[in-house]
């Protein structure tokens, strides 16, 4: 009985670490490349990170921004520091500053 007891509280544990984890935001930066405020969305292009894009070549996304009064203080080429999470399958910026 203890044994069953013990797994069922380490795959609850598990289950909080995981889903926490998956959910938890990371800052990332870039600037503004487009903004479509018809659509909702805004591109950024990432700012290069380390080796990972060591050939110079920088990557651009697609954001919906979920609070629709930030299309009225971006414009094009502003830097930016951003966090973003999945929400109904679109990639979602949460919160944004200008630098």
């Amino acid at each position: 009985m203890k044994i069953t007891t013990s797994i069922s509280a380490f795959a609850v544990l598990s289950g909080v670490v995981l889903t926490t984890a998956a959910t938890s935001q990371q800052a990332q930066e870039g600037s503004i490349a487009n903004i479509d405020e018809p659509k909702g969305t805004t591109t950024i292009l990432l700012a290069s990170s380390g080796t990972v894009r060591a050939n110079g070549t920088n990557s651009t996304q697609d954001f919906r921004l979920q609070d629709g009064l930030l299309f009225n203080a971006l414009r094009y080429g502003d830097k930016v520091t951003f966090t973003s999470s999945v929400m109904n399958g679109t990639k979602t910026i949460t919160s944004l500053e200008k630098k």
